[in-house]
């Protein structure tokens, strides 16, 4: 049985790690063929790889979508490439379609696994007994990130890369930014340019993390030089890890690097007519008011709702009392963060610059996350889904368990630790009743 009070037994790891293990693998399994959002249009692109051992173009023919006129092929495609290659390892052994599909998702759950493990390894650096479970549970057992663990996406391998960045950042500020840790961070950040761009955020706000830290830093003599040399190895290596896809960018479509401009040029040759670019209805186009599309439209509601859990193309949702008791709960965690400002305000403590650095890019991560989704629906495609904000995941639990310990430091440790171990009990109870009596009975 794991113990809540503090991860420190190898046991209780390795149960708990079989646990998310479990559920995520139940995923994999029980999901049909596309029942998750564009799976079928994701799949395409690893299975082009597995099947012609080639990079394709955003406008190859075998992977356009009828409907929309493009392919996921212009965006990032770290994860197909690692799901391709699990394909062409599952088809060392005869590779029936059903085993293709199966592989290509066990990319997913690998990254979520290791989203977990970063999260125990944060947890560690930052808190202690309680709060560590309640960090890596909030991540872990949340309903939508063991859903996304289990299908072809994006989204598993964006929630890793941004566990990573934060836990290199813990490390490279610990090792006073040596040449192996701004190796590391330079690494994540590179992977986190692979993964998808709504995951971007993490790469603004974890430079200026990084920038200020260093600012910050009285022990670093001649900020400027160690600045640009330090920069300079971080840069060198996210330039490795990720340089390659922009330059291939770059050359395939006359110098548009990220791929946005030739991906509309495609959609608008290509799509049916009413999902071309110039005639999609967006609420931009519309005229409608963000007040308008936040509210009215429900893009609030829809995104919190989601970002807890939706299954399928967002058809399959818990009871709604559910998703009220998750937001009063963590509510309570990020109340927690005004809380512990109030000494600050009133003078009667010193400000950790440190500290609040690295909360306050947490929140820049949220805020940043929030907005480019917000953006997205707007001007692009009306699409109120909280999977979108995903990328926020692990910053959010950041905030939030620093919030319920910042509840007990100053007003009420019993009442901090009550609502720590309470947090942590219905994530439990809420991960098996959102797989086992919601997504199983549906599929």
């Amino acid at each position: 049985m794991i113990k809540i009070e503090k991860i420190k037994d190898r046991k209780d790891i390795f149960l708990f790690l079989l646990l998310v293990f479990s559920l995520y693998l139940t995923v994999v399994f029980v999901l049909p063929y596309n029942g998750a959002p564009d799976e079928a249009m994701r799949y395409q692109i690893p299975k082009y790889i597995y099947e012609y051992s080639s990079l394709p173009r955003g406008d190859a023919p075998e992977i356009l979508d009828e409907t929309w006129g493009i392919s996921y092929a212009f965006t990032p495609i770290n994860t197909y490439i690692f799901s391709a290659l699990f394909m062409k390892f599952a088809g060392l052994f005869g590779g029936d379609a059903l085993s293709l599909l199966y592989a290509a998702r066990l990319v997913s759950m690998f990254f979520s696994m290791g989203t977990v493990i970063f999260c125990l390894k944060i947890g560690a650096r930052l808190f202690d007994g309680i709060y560590q479970w309640l960090f890596v549970l909030t991540v872990a057992l949340l309903p939508e990130f063991i859903y996304i663990s289990g299908y072809v996406n994006c989204d598993s391998i964006a929630v890793f890369s941004v566990a990573w960045i934060i836990y290199a950042l813990l490390c490279g500020k610990d090792k006073s930014w040596d040449i192996k840790s701004c190796i590391f961070l330079g690494c994540g950040l590179g992977f986190c340019a692979l993964s998808y761009y709504n995951a971007y955020g993490m790469i603004l706000f974890g430079a200026v993390y990084c920038l200020f830290a260093v600012v910050l830093d009285k022990d670093i003599e001649d900020k400027l030089q160690f600045i640009l040399i330090r920069t300079g190895w971080a840069a060198l290596s996210a330039f490795l890890v990720a340089g390659w896809w922009f330059i291939r960018n770059g050359f395939l479509y006359d110098g548009d690097i990220m791929g946005m401009r030739a991906s509309s040029k495609c959609a608008e040759l290509n799509a049916a007519e009413n999902f071309k670019p110039s005639n999609r209805a967006t609420p931009s186009n519309l005229g409608y008011s963000l007040k308008y599309v936040l509210i009215d439209m429900q893009w609030i509601k829809s995104s919190m709702q989601s970002f807890v859990a939706a299954f399928g193309y967002m058809e399959y949702f818990l009871e709604e009392i559910y998703y009220k008791i998750y937001y009063c709960l963590m509510g309570m965690g990020l109340f927690g963060n005004i809380i512990a400002l109030i000494p600050y305000l009133r003078k009667k403590k010193k400000i950790n610059w440190d500290k609040a650095l690295f909360y306050g890019c947490m929140c820049g991560v949220c805020a940043f996350t929030i907005a480019l989704s917000v953006y997205y629906s707007y001007f692009n495609d009306f699409q109120a889904q909280g999977r979108y904000c995903m990328p926020m995941l692990v910053p959010l639990a950041l905030l939030i368990t620093a919030g319920v310990r910042s509840i007990g430091a100053c007003l009420n440790e019993k009442a901090a630790s009550a609502i720590a171990h309470m947090i942590c009990l219905f994530m439990l109870g809420l991960s098996f009743y959102a797989m086992f009596c919601v997504l199983y009975v549906k599929y």
